[in-house]
């Protein structure tokens, strides 16, 4: 029997394993599916190394950038975002081969949610979920920008014209909490009413909740959370309030779980 393990950090939360259980069971697999828990991503190759009969892993937080470096080899899409969720583990001589499958998960997701009024992204977070979300985004020409709180909040996301989309190029900008706060109504009248947490704010025990000015929001909204323990987290709870369409993050966990399958048989 092969073994196949979630890989991540503090991630006991997790529902993978219930979810990888229920596709074995479809796909009438000889294979079983658990979590790892490691602190450090440099315990990654010693851990296969000495767990020969794992055949495949998933990656999440934190560690979605932080693998690349110890893979051989690389998916077109997973080198373009430069986030891997995704780890084919070949054997005899052991290679790695990294691959993103939130991309296309959260693009079929938001395509089955986004409305004509919808314009533009806001992107909370700057890690590899976020660049997923990103890359999708782009390719349906959306404009985006990032909210990061790893930069000084002097910064006004309305300066320089940023986040408009021409001819399929989308110009990014990143932006502060603090210019979250001070310009996303005038961000809202332009249409960026596409709102993505692809933080782990929020998540069950992660002890912090996702900062964003609710009160500026209105029914024509879409919220996107990437949460999805607990299912309706306060982020998404707030939007609910004032009317806007809310999806957790469920939908896209599935999804991306069944593209992995593809990826490892």
């Amino acid at each position: 029997m092969k073994r196949f393990m979630l890989i991540g950090r503090n991630i006991s939360y997790s529902l993978s394993p219930k979810i990888h259980a229920d596709i074995i069971n479809r796909r009438n697999l000889d294979a079983e599916y658990g979590i790892v828990d490691i602190p450090n991503i440099e315990q990654l190759l010693p851990f296969l190394k000495d767990n020969e009969d794992i055949a495949g892993l998933n990656i999440t937080v934190p560690y979605k950038e932080a693998v690349i470096p110890f893979l051989d080899v690389l998916s077109e899409t997973a080198a373009s975002i430069g986030s891997v969720n995704c780890i084919k583990v070949l054997r005899n001589p052991l290679k790695l081969v990294g691959y993103n499958t939130d991309m296309s998960s959260f693009e079929s997701v938001l395509m089955s949610h986004k409305g004509s009024s919808h314009q533009g992204a806001v992107i909370l977070g700057t890690g590899g979920a976020a660049k997923s979300v990103a890359y999708a985004l782009q390719k349906k020409g959306i404009p985006y920008l990032f909210v990061s709180r790893f930069i000084g909040g002097s910064d006004k996301c309305l300066d320089s014209g940023v986040c408009e989309s021409r001819n399929n190029k989308v110009e990014v900008q990143t932006i502060s909490y603090e210019g979250l706060f001070t310009d996303y109504i005038k961000l809202s009248l332009r249409g960026f009413n596409i709102i993505i947490n692809a933080t782990p704010c929020g998540t069950l025990g992660f002890g912090e909740e996702v900062k964003f000015p609710y009160n500026a929001l209105s029914p024509d909204s879409l919220m996107i959370d990437l949460v999805y323990n607990p299912p309706q987290t306060i982020f998404l709870r707030e939007g609910a309030k004032r009317g806007c369409i809310t999806v957790n993050g469920m939908e896209m966990l599935r999804l991306q779980a069944q593209k992995s399958w593809d990826v490892f048989i």
